[in-house]
Parts: structure tokens; sequence; C-alpha cells
């Protein structure tokens, strides 16, 4: 039959369907098996991985070894896995150690270690021994339980005898396989491993070491059994024969009688081994403690007069390992020596005989040799033989001594104490509120008991309770249980504070403190506090002084002395200041204020009162900085006033104002009731009356295209500028026009648009532009459109003294043309013909004289600085003609008392020498003007002598060249913040060198300065003020 080619297409592609249909049935079930082949892999591996930790994690537990950065210190002796708490101190570094070792066993599982049980990546590793009373609950539990029933892991301690240690290691293993991992997102996996110590520690019983029980794995069904031949019987062993073996003449009286000796016999034929020996010295601890004899312990064993052990052990029994032979029909002298704070016979001294000791030998055949110990009776204490003596008082240094005294014949120690402080506690916080009293340590019989000493533990609150108040710091130093005390001795009890402020030995007495001491015998020593009555502030003991001015910045002090045994702290000041303020007010000074009040150095309040009186309780009560303390036993503190206005000046109370410091009073309160208070005089006020001839102008000049003058007022009174007259030359062409005028700082006429008739009169609003007493204030026109005329300028102002009456200040001002040399030149002789008779000498006309350039005062500059004691300043000159300086003047702060001006000079020209002492230091000329030529520069210094350090405050230098141009500069060094020094402490705001200096009105102007010809060109070098 013949095939088509369609047919065969169709069939190729049936047989590609039905591969691919197969393909992916199989699919899945190949990529399960190739998943869980991988997923097999992965638990395989991390089952391995823990097993491996597992082991090699108890590998490392029974060699006892342990990293020693984890060393701590449990018993405060400043020794790391060492001392009384050595083995505990040591098994919690190996317990980190096996930790950090499985840990580095198993990095190569995902683990989270933040996981919680049951959780994705749980890991975790358990140790637990066999030691008594220490119990492993495999899983789920998964948990080493300690004597007390709670989780506590315990690395194994052979000091008890063969023991073993077990790690275990958990994990929950996440599972990666689909489908699998949505019914089991994972798998708990664990591993264990149990090792027998090594015996790194002297064993202090026999015998094989506990099995740890774990979980054993379910049975399995076993096949039946096979039928075994019938066994055959097996010989018993045959017995050891002991009755050789003995032990005798057991003796407690050699070297010194702290000795236990006894004979160890072998009758046999054959050698023997000892292996391991015993001791119970029961008795002989209990009787120790009990006497008070705690650090008594075995030092070491010796067999024939050979150590085998070294001793150091302080509790009994005492098991150690031996390797010694005792040969056949020999006998050997086994010795035990013990150590400690007793005398000679101590064993016999305490009742004791060789059979309250108990020993035990094994040997290696078998046998054990044994002598057991018979229980010896502690003697019962009389606790009326124990003492107390007062507390003492031995230095000033917070220490505070007990005796205690035993007269019983048993000793004892002391298991705990309550301290009663309380007294102190309260004068301490009475005499010294801001420190607190502590207690540092207690000590007995020199050695810290509780505490920490040099800081490191305080208790702040009495009753001091050794077992609430840090309890870990008891017994201290002393090996467990405490602090012993003997019979028939005495020992010291001994605190130490810190912060103390109360004297101890002057202001308590030995009844104001209480004990109570617990002994390990049943007996209480008690001592109750019988505190005295706690002191109370006497005012009576408090004083003030006069109020004096503390410096020539205003300020006024009082001191304030506190005699008494308590310290107190300010809590409010009330100061009066009426008169200052009503007269100050009378005079026109509205801005009077308290600025600060300062105790001591301290700043306690800050509110800038305007009102008297200002009370620190009222007046801007949120400055009020408290407390501030005024210690007691004498301590003076002083209380400082600041007051300040606009335009303060030095000694401005008592020189403008004429105020006395006792026209102010005080009141000063203080937290213990106590008050103080200076009362005021009282003085009425009398208003000044005003003098016309102390209101008037100074330095008038014109600069650049201003008019302006100075007014200064020296009354005590305010001044009202209340109207005003300006007058200048006019061409009638309106040029130039005034814009506006200025005084004191405020523009009060300001029409907006430039007036160009004169006179102008303007008034400024009511009540006018004040001028406090006392100052000054600048009056300013300015010009616009055009340069100023040649001619009289002056304004006239109205001021008014309320209710008093009116005074006139009228400032003048001549502005003429610079002075402008000429030169003319010689005629020439015409030589005349000797045969021709002429006129002989005809004269050449002289040439029309030409004016010289006019410095430009825009080309002056200048720059002011302090170096040292001089003021400099460095002027340069950029006109192409030199410049000639005419005047100067020096506007200075007086901040040291002494200081005054030597002398100025300009260019190595010293042309004044005033030693002038009184601010400020104006026009000053020079004989004959000294040029400063074109393009070149120069210094003008001045210098000041008399002061006793540094210069402080603003200094501003006003230099005037050819009459008319000036050139102005400030220099400003703050002046330093006072402390106890009368220094400036408030640098008055409003000093009056504006950056416009005036030029003073009497600079003289050249008497020969020709008036210029009507065809004489009009300078267009407008003069400037700005320069």
């Amino acid at each position: 039959m013949k095939h088509t080619k369609s047919h065969l297409n169709k069939n190729s592609r049936c047989f590609k369907a039905q591969g691919l249909t197969e393909f992916a049935l199989v699919l899945p079930i190949l990529l399960l098996l190739v998943l869980g082949i991988i997923e097999f892999g992965r638990i395989f591996q991390a089952w391995l991985v823990i097993t491996n930790a597992a082991r090699d994690g108890v590998r490392y537990a029974v060699t006892g070894e342990y990293n020693n950065n984890y060393c701590t210190d449990l018993d405060g002796d400043e020794t790391l896995c060492d001392g009384a708490s050595k083995q505990d101190e040591e098994d919690i570094a190996r317990l980190q150690s096996i930790h950090d070792l499985v840990n580095a066993r198993a990095s190569s599982i995902s683990r989270d270690f933040g996981a919680s049980k049951g959780a994705l990546g749980y890991f975790h590793v358990n140790v637990c021994s066999t030691n008594t009373g220490y119990t492993y609950n495999p899983p789920p539990a998964d948990e080493c339980l300690g004597p007390d029933g709670t989780p506590h892991e315990h690395p194994g301690d052979p000091s008890e005898g063969p023991v073993r240690v077990l790690v275990a290691v958990s994990f929950q293993h996440p599972l990666i396989t689909p489908f699998m991992n949505r019914i089991a997102p994972s798998l708990p996996l664990h591993a264990e491993r149990t090792g027998i110590v090594e015996q790194f520690r002297v064993a202090r019983v026999l015998g094989l070491p506990p099995v740890i029980q774990v979980p054993t794995a379910t049975a399995s069904p076993s096949l039946s059994p096979t039928p075994s031949k019938t066994p055959t019987s097996t010989p018993s062993p045959t017995p050891v024969d002991c009755t050789p073996y003995s032990l005798s003449g057991a003796t407690i009286l050699r070297e010194g009688g702290d000795n236990y000796s006894v004979y160890v016999n072998n009758a046999a034929a054959e050698n023997v081994g000892i292996t391991y020996v015993g001791l119970d010295w029961d008795n002989a601890w209990y009787w120790g403690h009990g006497l008070g004899v705690d650090n008594i312990r075995v030092n070491n064993f010796q067999w024939n007069s050979s150590t085998f052990y070294g001793g150091d052990d302080y509790s009994s029994p005492t098991n150690v390992a031996a390797s010694y032979n005792l040969s056949a029909g020999n006998s050997v002298l086994f010795d035990v020596d013990w150590s400690g704070s007793y005398g000679t016979n101590v064993f016999q001294n305490w009742g004791m005989g060789p059979e309250h000791f108990g020993v035990v030998f094994q040997l290696d055949n078998g046998c054990e040799l044994r002598l057991d110990s018979v229980p010896l009776p502690t003697p019962t204490p009389d606790c009326s033989l124990y003492t107390l003596s007062d507390f003492t008082f031995p230095n000033t240094y917070g220490i505070v001594n007990l005796t205690v005294t035993n007269g019983d014949t048993m000793g004892t120690y002391v298991t705990g104490f309550e301290f009663d402080w309380e007294y102190a506690e309260e004068y301490d916080a009475i005499v010294d509120p801001d420190d607190e009293l502590a207690l540092d340590y207690i000590r007995w019989d020199g050695a810290t008991m509780w505490g920490g000493a040099n800081g490191s533990v305080y208790d702040y609150n009495s009753t001091t309770n050794s077992a609430s108040d840090h309890p870990s710091t008891f017994p201290g130093s002393y090996i467990a249980p405490g602090p012993d005390l003997a019979a028939g001795d005495s020992q010291v009890f001994q605190a130490d504070f810190d912060w103390e402020s109360v004297i101890f030995e002057t202001d308590t007495l030995s009844s104001d403190f209480g004990i109570t001491i617990n002994l390990a015998n049943g007996c209480t020593l008690q001592r109750p506090a019988n505190p005295q009555p706690l002191p109370t502030p006497d005012c009576s003991q408090y004083s003030i002084g006069n109020i004096t001015y503390y410096n020539n910045w205003n300020q006024i002090s009082v001191d304030v002395t506190n005699n008494d045994a308590i310290p107190a702290n300010v809590t409010s000041v009330d100061l009066d200041w009426d008169y200052a303020d009503a007269y100050s007010e009378a005079i026109g000074i509205s801005t009077l204020r308290t600025d600060w009040f300062r105790w001591d150095s301290t700043v306690i309040w800050n509110g800038n009162d305007y009102a008297s009186h200002t009370n620190t309780l009222v007046d801007s009560p949120a400055s009020w900085n408290q407390p501030s303390e005024l210690g007691s036993g004498g301590d003076t503190d002083t209380l400082r006033v600041d007051f300040d206005w606009s335009g303060e000046s030095e000694w401005g109370l008592r020189d403008l104002m004429g105020i006395q410091p006792e026209d102010f009073g005080v009141s000063i309160y203080f937290d213990t009731g106590c008050v103080l208070s200076v009362p005021s005089q009282g003085r009425i006020v009398a208003t000044p009356t005003p003098d016309c001839s102390l209101i008037y102008p100074y330095n008038e000049q014109i600069t650049d295209d201003n008019f302006r003058f100075y007014v200064q007022n020296d009354n005590p009174n305010a001044a009202y500028l209340i109207d005003s007259r300006f007058d200048w030359p006019s061409d009638g062409s309106g040029h130039p026009c005034v814009d506006w005028f200025l005084f004191n700082g405020n523009y009060y006429w300001n029409p907006g648009t430039c007036y160009n008739s004169s006179p102008i009169n303007a008034a400024p609003a009511a009540p006018g532009v004040i001028l406090d007493g006392m100052s000054h204030g600048l009056w300013d026109t300015d010009f616009d459109n055009g340069a100023l005329l040649y001619g009289h300028y002056q304004t006239e102002l109205t001021f008014e003294y309320p209710g008093w009456g009116i005074c006139t200040v009228i400032g003048n001002y001549d502005l003429v043309p610079t002075q402008t040399a000429t030169t003319t030149q010689t005629p020439t002789n015409t030589l005349t013909p000797t045969l021709t008779p002429t006129p002989s000498d005809t004269p050449t006309p002289s040439n029309t004289p030409t004016p010289s350039p006019t410095p430009d005062c825009d080309d002056i500059s200048a720059s002011v600085s302090i170096s040292g004691d001089d003021i400099v300043m460095n002027v340069t000159n950029h006109n192409p003609v030199p410049i000639n300086l005419t005047n100067s003047s020096l506007y200075w702060t007086k901040y040291w008392d002494g200081m005054y001006v030597d002398w100025f000079q300009f260019l190595g020209n010293q042309y004044y020498n005033g030693n002038d002492s009184t601010p400020n230091t104006t026009n000053k000329a020079p004989g004959s003007p000294i040029a400063l030529g074109s393009g070149a520069s120069g210094q003008w210094v001045t210098d000041f002598d008399g002061q006793s350090g540094s210069l402080y405050g603003v200094f501003t230098v006003t230099l005037v060249f050819d009459g008319r141009c000036t050139v102005s500069d400030t220099v400003t060094r703050s002046t330093p913040i006072p402390t106890d020094t009368p220094t400036p402490s408030d640098t008055p705001t409003d000093t009056p060198i504006p950056s416009d200096t005036p030029i003073p009105s009497d600079t003289p102007i050249p008497s020969d300065t020709p008036t210029p010809d009507a065809d004489t060109p009009t300078p267009t070098d407008i003069p400037c003020f700005d320069c």
C-alpha cells in the first residue's frame, strides 16, 4: 500500500504530540525525585554538622580548658578565675568557651540566632552534667535543670568525684522542597554526646561516674531469635583477702597540734598500691567557723614525708587521687597538715581527738581501709558576753568607728548588719543641700566587708542594710561565710562617708548613730540610735552692709554675711530705687531701668525693669535664676545691681543725677525665713532748673551736599525740639533745593519733594524730638538738584523744656571758595637801537591767571586701627594735587581711670601735647597746615598714657584737610565682661560718634583768600562730608 506524503506528515505530528504528553506526565515525578535527593542531602549534611559539633564540644568540655577572656570576678578580690570563687569563675568561663566552640563547628548551616524554639533556623546548645542536683530533660524540653529546679547549665565539676558531661545540639532545619515545605516547613534535628570529665580538680568522693539518661531509640522489629548454644558456666572470681591491711596509731598531737596522722599497714606477702585517699574533717570545719577561724584549710597530704597534694582546700571532705606503693610487710605514715588563724594545739583546745576525723584509703586490689569520724557537738554561745563600744570619730574625713568585743570562749562571724545614720543624713541636708551625704564602704578589722571603696558603690539613704543595700558586696574581701569574731577578740566596725559637709566630731554625738550586728551563732548585737534635735536657723547671725557704688558704670552693691551654722538660699530680692526713678523722670530720662542683679559672679535676674520697686518675683519672674546660696560659718556674698539707660555715661547716677547710695534700699529674702533689709533715706526729688546757656551748637559744617551741626544739652533735663527755621543762599533759579530735615536720628520734615525757596519753617509732631539731658544730637539737612552756592547758611532751632520754658539754638556756616594761587610772569625788557630814539622798556602784558585744580574730597581715603596704646589712622591722597591737614578731633572712651591723650602727630610732626584726660579731644589744629603730597599715604597717630592695660571702647578720628574735606573712621574694641574687677559692664550704646563726624565750627579760614572776580569760573568740586 502506498502512503501519501500528507499521510506521513500526519503520523509524524501525532508522534510528537504523544512525546510531549508523556514528558509532561513524567516531569513532575522527575522534579520531585531530584528535589527529594537534594533535600535529603541537605538534611544529612545538617545532621552531620550538629553531630560533629556536639562531639567536638564534649571533647573540649571534658578537658576543663577555657578561654581566659571569659573569666569574671565573683568574689570582688580583683582577680579573675582565682581566689575564693575560683571554681565558680572557671565554670562560667568553661560554659562560654564550650558554646563558642560548638557554634564555630556548626557555622556551615543556616542558623537564625534570633529565632524562637520551633521556628525556622532555631539553633540551641545545652551543656549539662551529672553533678549533684543537675538533670537533663531531652527534647522536646531540651533543658538542663539545676538543684533549684530551674534551667541552669553546668560543665561538670570533677571535685565531687567522677562525673559525666553532656553536650546537646538542637537545630530546626528549614526544608526547601515545594509541596513538602507546605506540609512541614522545617525538620527538627538533635544530637547528643557525653564524656567523662578529666580529673583536673581534686575529687572529694570515689566511684564511677553516673550515666546521663538520654532518650533511647524506638526498638525496630527484630527477626525471630535463632536458638543459641547452651552457655557454659564461667568460674566466679576469687575474693580478695583484705585482712592483712589495716590503719593504726591515729593522732592529732604532731607538729604543733594542727596535724592528723595515721599509719597504713601491709601484713600481706605482696606489695599493694594506694589509688585514692579521702579525709573527713567536718568537725574541725564547723568548730573553726563557729569560733571565727573561717580561714581554716587543709594545707597538704604527705605519704612517708613526701607531699602528694598541695592543699588550700577550705571545705570538708578532701579527696585526692594517689599513686603510691605500700610494700609487703611494711607500714607508712600518712600525715595531714592544716593552716589558719589559730594557735598551737588547736584541735586539742577545741576538745577534739583523732576519733573526730575520718579517713579512707582505696587499694588497687579493691580493698578499702576506713576510719569513721565521731560527731562533736558545737558549744552554746553566751550572747551576754558580747559588747559594743560608743561610736567614735577619729578624724575629719567622714570616718565613724565602733569596737565589737567577743568575751565568750567560742568564736563566730558576722552574717549581716544594719547601720542607722539618719541623723547625719538629715543634718548634712540642712547644712549643705547641694551635695548629698553618701556611705562609701564599711570595714571590719581594716578589710572591706561592704561597699566598693573609692566611690564604686554608694548608699545615699539611711539605714544601710547588708541584706538589701548592695548585698552582692557583702561579705566583701572576706572568705565566705563572713567576717570573723574570734573568742576573746575585738574588731573595729568602721564606716566611711563621702560628700560630707557634716563634721562628725563636732556636729554629731555617739547617740546619733545606731547599729545592729547579726552573728552566725544566733547572737544579735544592738545599739539603737537616740539622736539629738536637728539645728534650726538663727536669723540674728545674718548681717548686711551698706549700699555702695560698685564701679563707674552705674552699679551698686551690698555685702551679705551668714555666721550661722546653716546655709541659706536667696528666694527673692526687692530693690527700692524710687528716688532715682523719680529724678530721672524729672530731668526727662525715661529709659532708666534696672538691667540685672548678680549674686557674686552669677546673674540671678535680668528682667530690664523700668519702674521702682524691682521685685524678682513680680518683675520678669521668668528671668529669676534661683537658688543663690549664702554659705554658712561666716560666708560673705555680694549682691550687685546694674542700671542702664539710653545715653548712659560713666558715673551718670552719681554725677549727672546726684544720686547717693543711701537713696537706694534693698530687702533680701532667704529660704530659712530670714530677711535682711537696708532702707533708703527717702529723699524728696527737687526738679532742676534748665539754663539756656547750657544748650548750644557745635561743629557746624558743610560737607558734600549737607549742612549739619551738633546740639549739646548740658542740662540734666531733657529738651524737645518743637520748631526750626533754615535759611540758605539762593540764585532764584530753583537750584539747589532742600530735600529733608533730620534731628537726633528722626526725619521730622520730609515732604517728598525738593523745596527751593528759602527760608523753610518746619515743626516736628508733638511733643517734638527729644534730646536727653547731658547728651547731644545731630541736626542735618540735605540738598539736591545742583551745587551749593557760596554764602551764609543758618538754622534756628527752638527747644522746649517741659514745665519750664523755651531755649533757642542757632547754627551758622559761611561757605566761601577755596583760595587759588596765581602766578604773574615777569616782564621782559625790549632792546632799543642806539641810533633811533624810541621809547624804552615797553612792558609785555602778563598772562591771565589760570585756576589750579581743587582737591576732590572723595579722593581722600582713611582707615583707623588700635596699635598697643596708640590710635593710628592711615590716610591716602588720591588727588593730583597736595592736601593740607588743618584740623583734627579724637572721640574716645575712658576705660581706665588714669588714662589720658598724650599727643597728636601727622607725618611724624607732633603738633599737640595737651595731656587731655577728659573725653573728647576736639578741634586740635597744627600751628601750620601739614601737607600730604599727591598720590601719597601717611599716618596720623595719637598716644595714650596712664592706662592699666589695653585700650577698650569706641575711638573715632576725624581729620579736616584744606578746611573743607573731612575724613573719619571708627574702631571699636569690646570691653571685657566684668567679674569682680570694676570695669565697665555696659558700654554706652549711643556713643556720640556718628559716622559723619562733625567738623569743628572754628576751623580757621585763610584770611587772605581772594574773592573771585566776576569772570572767575565757579568751582565744580562740591565740598564733601562723608569723604
